[in-house]
């Protein structure tokens, strides 16, 4: 007697494969979510950065003598198209010797430019920071 081949899958293997599919396809899929968060934080940090660079620069392009010493806030809503970040630009007397801030004016000036901004998940504030120094010419 002759023993005849079947060609083909059982159920079984059937199910197996696609239950093994369904599950790839569900971990990929899972992805999707947590990277647009991830590029949405990337955003929000890109634009964090450009806003204290900017700030930056707006100081840095003053005189040395007309950069005043001290502390100024800009709250939640008052940077004009950016109502979702707080800025705040310290402006410190400088000692390169012991890297510190100075209490006297030395010739050097440091320029901390702190951007907050609240956290997507909304759990937590969040901030990045722009330190230049700049010289007496």
């Amino acid at each position: 007697m002759k023993k005849h081949k079947k060609n083909g899958f059982t159920l079984i293997e059937l199910l197996i494969a696609i239950f093994i599919l369904t599950v790839g396809i569900l971990g990929i899929m899972a992805i999707f979510p947590m990277a647009s968060r991830i590029e949405k934080s990337n955003q929000i940090i890109t634009v964090a950065t450009q806003l204290a660079q900017g700030k930056a620069e707006e100081i840095l392009y003053k005189p040395y003598n007309e950069i005043t010493v001290g502390t100024t806030t800009e709250n939640y809503g008052s940077i004009s198209n950016f109502n979702s970040f707080k800025r705040i630009a310290k402006v410190n007397y400088y000692d390169p010797e012991n890297s510190t801030i100075a209490s006297s004016d030395l010739g050097i000036k440091q320029i901390e430019i702190t951007v907050y901004w609240e956290s997507p998940l909304g759990n937590s504030e969040r901030s990045t920071a722009v330190i230049s120094l700049v010289s007496k010419r």
